[in-house]
């Protein structure tokens, strides 16, 4: 250099008559002796009157590293947007972890990307991208959490490890030192993941490339976000998928499972249905409590799935399961039916209705589903024939366990099988008629006319009561309506709701669509319901009460006396009539403690202004005392038992404007 410095001094003290080139020609030349880099520029000159080349070099090694640097950085970029493509295109967080392992690990040259995730007192290798020629075995798949914190302590930063040399930890730690040199580990670059302070993977590579060593953090610092971000958003869309399919209570597939499997379906060969209902859990629910009857449903499911294990199932009802066996011989799927069948006798509580359909080639999954069913019907009525004590109930059971059949409940509505009849309330001043209650009768094939109580446990059940209380509650406005178009002297009828119905989210609007079809005003109708329907999970009945009011119905609350806790209802709820039920007022006449209890709760109404009615009045003693005690109405044989409602009109409804006594 001092040489070519000396020479460039002598050409510019040289006498230099003319100075020409057409050209300044430039070069990048290395000098790879020294590792540096050179601009060479070079044009023609005259010295001393000859031609000569002169040529200038400039320095650039430091330009040229800058300028190699900001190429690795945007190339690292141009990586990392590329993983960042990829974990929010992935749909698992095993699709994005083995692209992005894939992609990395290619672009540093490393031999290996890896990822671990907690498993106890391990790190446990979950997702692996290896060049072709390392084998799995090479390289550790499980790592001591000590080992980690090990690593993480001789590391100067929590946020990153790199060990450009695994040589340098000879000294500092000759067990690391050791295990990663057996496995021909010689570098590496590692990051844990953590969110709130908890790890929850380790990031890395190992052997990368030492002229990409340097740009590893930048990259790992970059990319740590997006994948903590992937992780966080393929677990949630895992937990709303699950949450999607799979009952929260059972841990079973669910209903909306169900029907998108059964869509999907296409012909198979051999194939078996079971279809298996759980008796009574309507009683245990009422008797102990829903969170007995939640452990009941959770050990039907698991008796289920241990004894179908290579079975799918599903939960498509409050106490109903599917199960669908595929590929399966008629034994194996009868033995498997049997060993259910035997697991239930020693569950306690949890007696179920088994119907189960094999087929040697399944055209059909859905027939077979509602063959089984059928035949868990009849089994369910096998039940209750041993189970229940009346003759009688024996003697309508199979017509009764029929409206639970798919469409046989809007069959029976329609062919007027369910009959309104009408039982008259009496004014305890004048003993004229001034209200009704709608009560529902059901009249069998045989023409047998059945009350209530042998038919609406079935459907509540079933869940299917609602379709009959609204069917009931249409029908009285509709009734109304006629009676104000003909002038009869139309009385408020009070229509019973089961507490299954009431729950129904859109209650409300189906009455207030049903009163406005017939044009009638809201107050025409009074709204029973009972202080039971809190046993609905979920349900607010003072929320209930204060819309059905605020939309102009009455409501009454039935059934006062049955237990203690009516009481708390003075305090909390807004109601318009209260119904003291029949086991008070049966005693009445006997009982001095009954008829104090009578006139305390009277008096109480009377200064909050709600109307008593005194229900099963069968006796001139009774009406006598409840008269005494400032009963506003009453009901009950002693002024008639509920009648059809032609006959009603006959005897209650005059078309001429009369006051009608009953004595």
């Amino acid at each position: 250099m001092k040489e070519q410095r000396n020479w460039i001094l002598r050409l510019l003290s040289a006498p230099l008559t003319v100075l020409f080139s057409l050209a300044v020609h430039s070069s990048k030349v290395t000098n790879r002796k020294l590792n540096q880099h050179f601009l060479l520029r070079d044009r023609l000159v005259l010295w001393n009157g000859r031609k000569a080349r002169m040529q200038i070099a400039t320095d650039i090694t430091g330009q040229e590293k800058e300028l190699r640097a900001l190429k690795n950085l945007l190339e690292t970029e141009r990586v990392v947007r590329e993983c960042i493509g990829l974990l929010y295109k992935a749909k698992s967080l095993n699709e994005a972890m083995n692209d992005v392992l894939r992609r990395a690990g290619e672009y540093f040259g490393a031999d290996r990307a890896y990822f671990f995730q907690p498993a106890g007192e391990l790190l446990a290798l979950t997702n692996e991208w290896r060049e072709p020629g390392l084998t799995s075995d090479s390289r550790y798949r499980e790592m001591n959490m000590d080992h980690f914190n090990r690593w993480r302590a001789l590391s100067e930063t929590k946020e990153y490890i790199i060990i450009e040399d695994v040589a340098q930890y000879q000294e500092l730690d000759p067990q690391i030192h050791q295990k990663l040199r057996l496995q021909g580990v010689k570098s590496l670059a590692t990051m844990p993941l953590e969110q709130d302070g908890i790890l929850v993977g380790l990031w890395g590579m190992e052997n990368p490339s030492s002229k990409k060593l340097r740009d590893i953090v930048p990259f790992l610092l970059s990319l740590r976000y997006f994948l903590l971000s992937a992780i966080h958003r393929i677990e949630y869309e895992e937990q709303l998928q699950k949450l999607s399919f799979e009952d929260s209570l059972t841990g079973v597939r669910n209903r909306n499972c169900y029907l998108q499997d059964i869509a999907k379906f296409s012909a198979m060969g051999s194939a078996g249905a079971a279809y298996i209902t759980i008796n009574e859990l309507k009683s245990l629910n009422d008797i102990h409590g829903h969170a007995y009857g939640d452990e009941i449903l959770i050990q039907c499911a698991r008796t289920i799935t241990e004894a179908f294990p290579s079975g799918t199932i599903y939960r498509v009802g409050g106490d109903e399961f599917v199960v669908i066996c595929r590929d399966i011989p008629q034994e194996k799927f009868e033995e498997c039916i049997r060993a259910f069948e035997v697991s239930c006798i020693n569950m306690r509580d949890c007696h179920a209705a088994v119907g189960c359909q094999w087929a040697g080639q399944a055209d059909d999954l859905q027939d077979l589903v509602h063959a089984a069913e059928a035949w868990m019907y009849e089994d369910k009525k096998k039940y209750y024939r041993k189970s229940l004590p009346s003759d009688r109930y024996r003697h309508y059971l199979d017509d009764v366990f029929g409206m639970c059949e798919p469409g046989a409940l809007e069959r029976s509505l329609n062919d007027g099988r369910f009959l309104v009849y009408l039982q008259p309330k009496v004014s305890i001043q004048n003993r004229s008629v001034s209200g009704a209650e709608a009560l529902v009768r059901y009249r069998q094939e045989d023409g047998n006319v059945i009350a209530p109580i042998h038919f609406i446990p079935v459907l509540e059940d079933s869940r299917l009561v609602g379709m009959l209380d609204f069917f009931v509650f249409d029908f009285v406005c509709g009734k109304l309506s006629q009676w104000i178009r003909e002038d009869r002297k139309a009385v408020p009828i009070s229509v019973n709701f089961s507490r299954y119905t009431l729950a129904e989210p859109d209650f409300l609007l189906r009455l207030e669509e049903i009163s406005s079809k017939y044009g009638i005003a809201n107050q025409w109708v009074i709204i029973e319901l009972t202080e039971s329907v809190k046993g609905v999970e979920g349900f607010n009945l003072l929320s209930l009460i204060d819309s059905i009011r605020e939309a102009g119905f009455v409501v009454a609350i039935d059934d006062f006396g049955v237990d203690y806790t009516n009481l708390s209802l003075f305090a909390t709820a807004s109601f318009d009539e209260l119904k003291v039920d029949k086991s008070l007022v049966d005693s009445i006449v006997t009982n001095k403690k009954t008829q104090m209890v009578i006139a305390s709760v009277m008096d109480l109404c009377r200064r909050m202004g709600i109307r008593v009615i005194a229900e099963g009045v069968e006796t001139e003693e009774q009406f006598n005392i409840l008269e005494q005690n400032g009963c506003d109405q009453v009901q009950g044989y002693l002024f008639g038992k509920p009648i059809p409602i032609q006959e009603y009109e006959e005897k209650f409804m005059p078309l001429q404007d009369a006051l009608i006594n009953i004595t």
